[in-house]
Parts: structure tokens; C-alpha cells; sequence
């Protein structure tokens, strides 16, 4: 960017892009177009399932997934698919009167196991987007999906096929058990013209109004992500991904394409198995499992396995979804042999955007989430859409090649959260750049380019006049010695609203000198005094609901003996 450019945009009043007063050109330079110099060329594809043929062709013997006493290589999974993308395609005629559809969306109502993965591709072979639907949710969840979705065919099979009869009136079910679907159509892979901007999956995601929205993802944000995955993490077919999220999440997309993509091996866990810490630690030991992704909740307790830490076979752990407390950074360094990451994105931009190397950004302090990944951008911006200066907090909006098509029938909501990026440049434009996705997060930049997560714009709290953001105050509890993990809440009792801090110690940590009041007083000094929980709760364990995340739902209701007078 030329001088003379800048010189225009800090005083030109009607081209004040630079728009805050603390905020130096130099800054302008680095928050706006340095740190967004991503561009990275990979090898171009249409299509997340072609990368998948190339390990096909490549080693096609080799096991590609493994579910209990089920195994499937790389050429069986691929035939499957084939062979499920061409009765797709039949059934594609059917609903839309001899007319093929163009990109149509395809249910998936099943619980892990390798179907799934036979789904996912055979759905993107046959020019169709995934839809998951988890059996987990309430009925009235799934039904909601399925009507806003318009979605017309749904994949399922013998064991949940009753929970359908209700919905097979409006729908074409198709029961994967059925024989008629593997026993005679062709294996080849099908010749089929797919473009990057195509829908490749959609998951739904909580709205503010209290309904899911449906998510648009392209095959193009996809591939970026995959893409860049490989080249950082390197799998090679001796390592094993263990997949253990839950359908109805984006990650698992990754979960599931990402080992594939690499000639990795897949593993996956049955459902419900993050339930009990023993038999995770089992599996990751009896499947010798190299790379895990988990929330950090339940890394939090996996962790503090007495047992887990000896001779585990895992060499990197990917983390992300929920902040990642610097204890719980420290305590994996300390006791863990292996590589430590820490992931950030929404579902609207392709799984994650940022990433952080734990070994070697050690010296970074709170809820760092790292830097952009390949083909990104990222601006911290006020509420006028303008750049806030390194250290300021802002709301944080996210482009490049991750960034979704928009919201699934919500025309009104796609334009109110993808806006047009008003920092586009010529290079942009030709990449298709051309959106920002306003994510609701309240980020920092730190001097060297990373950033750090705050909290929720739009979860904050309005306290006895004081707004707060809840995220501040966990993260300074965590921030004690001896406390692992926090959650705090807001409880009204007797009609008045009290913050309520429920915690968990280090293991190390001695629970019988363990003194509240020292941590009332640390908190003290760190917050102003509407912010110090009225609540101090010690738990043994935070309650984790079927996906692995804080069950807020469950926390326990706080006790006299719990309160701190002083403070209201």
C-alpha cells in the first residue's frame, strides 16, 4: 500500500476507512492487509470426493475406516459410494420428474458408524449436499430441520426407520439396509461436473430467535480447510484419526473427509462414547490413535486421567469450540508427549479459521485462538465497520475461501450477517472475496498478529445497571492457581439476579487448604466489584452434555453456605 494511499484514507472525510483516532497508518497496514496476506495456491479440485480418489488410485488396499469389528479400504469405501451416488441419482429423476436436480440436499438420519461415511461421499459423488440429521435431537428438532430444509430425500436405517413412518409421507426414506442399493449397480466412479461454489454440506446452528438455521457450505471452503489441514498436520496412512463428534456438528465433516483426504486411517467411535472418560481412554489406546480432535471440556477431564498421560499413543491433539484455559495449556504441556493445538471458526465459515500452535506460541497469555489459516481474512472492526487499533477489543467479521454461501432459505439473514467486505481489493475481487461474515465475537489483536477471544457480543448480561460479558469472568477464575475449569452463570433468587461462578480444582491442588475467600480475593483484585461472582461453587466435576460441552442446564443450585455477603 503506497503512502500517498494512506495519506488519502486518513484525510479524505469521505473515504475515512481507517476511521478510529488512535489508530496509526502502520497499524492500518498490518491489521488490515499484512495480517491478511493468506494467499496460498493448492493443487485445484471441484470437489472434496475427487482428493479422495486421488488416495484411492494412489493406495487403494489400504484400510480407510474402521468402526468395532468393521473394516472398509480405500477401494471398498469407494465402490460403496459409487454405488449409493448412482442409485442417488435415480432416485434424483423420481422427485424432480425425470429432471435431474441440480445440488440437492440429502438427509442423513443414522448414528456413527461407516454408512455415515458412505453417505457423505456417495451424497457428494452424486452432485448432492449433506444434511445431518443426529438421532440424539428431540423429534421436534429433527422434524423443524426437515420442514425448513424443504430437504426431499432422507437416508437412514433398519434401527431408526420406525422414527420415520411419521415424515414418509412428505419424504423419500431410503434404508440403507436395503440390498438392492450395493448388489448391482455400477462401482466406477461417476462422471459427474462439479463446481467449487456447490453446496457441499449444510449443518444447522443455534439462532437468536430460539430456531435453527441452516448453514450453506461449499465444496470450495471445504477443500481450503481439508487442503490446509494436510499440509500443516502431514498424516501419513499410518496414523488414525479418531472420530467422536457428534453428527449434527461441522466438525465432524472434518472428522470424517480429513484422514481420507490424507490416506489416513479412520476410526470411529461409537455414539455416546465421550460419556465416559474410561472408555475414550480405551479406545484411543486399543485403536492406537496419532491425532484427536476434542472439546476442551472434555480434554479438561481426559487429562486429569491418572493413567492417560503414560505412554498414550497420540502425537497431536487439535482443540477448539469452547476457550481453552491457559491452565489447561500448561497442564497438557507438563504432561503430555505430544503436539497441542487450538482451533477457532463458526459453522458459517467452514469449520475453523485460525489456528494455534501451543508449542510454539507458549509465551501468549488468556484465550488466545492463533492466526489465520491459508486463504483467509480476518478484520477486527467497531461498530461503524471500522479497523480498532491492536489491543482494542472489537467484533471480529471473516472472509476469504472458508466463508459460506449464507443461511439456508433465510435470504433476510444472509444479508444482514454477510456483508460486503469494505476493505476489498482487486485481488479479492477476482477471488470472490467479496462477503464479510459478522460473527458476534469480541476478539483483540495482540502485537505479533495472533488473536485473543473475549466473549460474546451478543451474550452479554446487563447486571444491576453494569453490562458484562461472562467469558471475562470465567477466564479470570481460570486463571487461579489451583482452579481447572469455570463456568459462570447468572441465578435469580428471591427476585434479585446473582453471578455464580461453579468450578473445578487441578488435580494436584489440595482441596482440604483450599480457602474461597483467597479466591474471592483474587478475584477481587482482577475485577471491579460487579463482576465478582456473589457465588463461589466448588464442583468435582463439571456436568458435559452428549456433545461434550458444559451442560449449564444441569449446574446445581447455589446454597447459603456458598454466598458472599459482601458483594451483591
Amino acid at each position: 500500500m503506497s503512502d500517498k494511499f494512506l495519506e488519502k484514507c486518513l484525510f479524505d472525510p469521505e473515504k475515512n476507512i481507517l476511521g478510529h483516532n488512535h489508530l496509526t497508518p502502520q497499524e492500518y497496514e498490518s491489521i488490515v492487509y499484512q495480517w491478511n496476506k493468506t494467499n496460498k495456491k493448492y493443487k485445484k479440485y471441484n470437489a472434496v470426493h475427487e482428493l479422495f480418489e486421488v488416495q484411492v488410485n494412489r493406495n487403494p488396499e489400504n484400510t480407510a475406516a474402521i468402526f468395532g469389528n468393521e473394516t472398509l479400504s480405500y477401494r471398498e469405501l469407494n465402490e460403496k459410494s459409487n454405488q449409493l451416488a448412482r442409485y442417488l441419482r435415480s432416485q434424483y429423476k423420481v422427485i424432480s420428474q425425470n429432471e435431474l436436480t441440480f445440488n440437492p440436499l440429502i438427509a442423513v438420519y443414522m448414528e456413527r458408524g461407516i454408512e455415515m461415511i458412505i453417505c457423505l461421499l456417495g451424497i457428494v459423488k452424486s452432485g448432492g449436499a449433506y444434511l445431518p440429521l443426529d438421532p440424539e435431537y428431540p423429534d421436534e428438532r429433527i422434524n423443524y430441520m426437515l420442514e425448513d430444509s424443504q430437504v426431499k430425500i432422507v437416508l437412514t436405517r433398519n434401527n431408526l426407520i420406525t422414527r420415520l413412518e411419521a415424515i414418509q409421507k412428505r419424504h423419500v426414506v431410503i434404508n440403507l439396509d436395503a440390498p438392492k442399493i450395493f448388489n448391482h449397480l455400477l462401482s466406477t466412479n461417476l462422471n459427474i461436473p462439479h463446481q467449487p461454489d456447490n453446496i457441499a454440506y449444510v449443518c444447522y446452528t443455534s439462532g437468536t430467535s430460539g430456531k435453527p438455521k441452516g448453514v450453506l457450505n461449499t465444496h470450495r471452503g471445504l477443500l481450503n480447510r481439508i487442503q490446509w489441514s494436510i499440509e500443516t498436520y502431514s498424516l501419513t496412512e499410518d496414523d488414525k484419526l479418531l472420530q467422536i463428534a457428534a453428527s449434527g456438528f461441522d466438525i465432524s465433516v472434518w472428522e470424517m473427509l480429513f484422514p481420507l483426504l490424507s490416506g489416513a486411517q479412520l476410526i470411529i467411535a461409537k455414539t455416546g462414547i465421550q460419556r465416559s472418560v474410561v472408555s475414550l481412554r480405551k479406545l484411543i489406546f486399543d485403536e492406537n490413535i496419532s491425532f484427536l480432535h476434542i472439546v476442551p471440556s472434555l480434554l479438561n477431564v481426559l487429562v486429569e486421567h491418572p493413567e492417560f498421560s503414560i505412554n498414550n499413543p497420540l502425537k497431536q491433539v487439535l482443540t477448539g469450540g469452547e476457550t481453552v484455559s491457559l491452565a489447561l495449556r500448561q497442564k497438557f504441556m507438563r504432561t503430555m508427549q505430544c503436539k497441542l493445538y487450538i482451533a477457532y471458526g463458526p459453522t458459517e465459515a467452514a469449520i475453523s479459521v485460525t489456528h494455534l500452535d501451543c508449542a510454539k506460541d507458549t509465551y501468549l497469555k488468556g484465550s488466545s485462538i492463533g492466526r489465520a489459516i491459508a486463504n483467509t481474512l480476518l478484520y477486527v472492526l467497531d461498530d461503524n465497520l471500522k479497523p480498532v487499533p491492536i489491543g482494542v477489543r472489537g467484533e471480529l467479521y471473516i472472509g476469504g475461501a472458508n466463508l459460506a454461501r449464507g443461511y439456508l432459505n433465510r435470504p433476510d439473514l444472509t444479508q444482514d450477517r454477510f456483508i460486503l467486505n469494505p476493505f476489498i481489493t482487486k485481488a479479492h475481487q477476482l477471488k470472490g472475496y467479496i462477503h464479510l461474515y459478522k460473527t458476534g465475537d469480541l476478539v483483540r489483536w495482540l502485537p505479533d498478529g495472533n488473536l485473543e477471544f473475549i466473549g460474546r457480543a451478543d451474550n452479554q448480561i446487563k447486571l444491576r445497571g453494569f453490562r458484562i460479558e461472562l467469558e471475562e469472568i470465567e477466564n479470570v477464575v481460570k486463571s487461579y492457581a489451583d482452579v481447572l475449569d469455570c463456568v459462570v452463570t447468572v441465578r435469580n433468587i428471591n427476585d434479585i439476579d446473582y453471578l455464580i461462578a461453579y468450578f473445578i480444582l487441578q488435580q494436584n491442588s489440595n482441596e482440604t487448604k483450599f480457602d474461597l475467600k483467597q479466591l474471592r480475593e483474587y478475584l477481587i483484585r482482577f475485577l471491579p466489584n460487579f463482576m465478582v461472582p456473589s457465588y463461589l461453587i466448588k464442583l468435582n466435576e463439571l456436568p458435559i452434555t452428549v456433545h461434550g460441552k458444559i451442560d449449564r442446564k444441569t449446574l446445581p443450585d447455589p446454597s447459603v453456605k456458598d454466598r458472599f455477603f459482601a458483594l451483591v
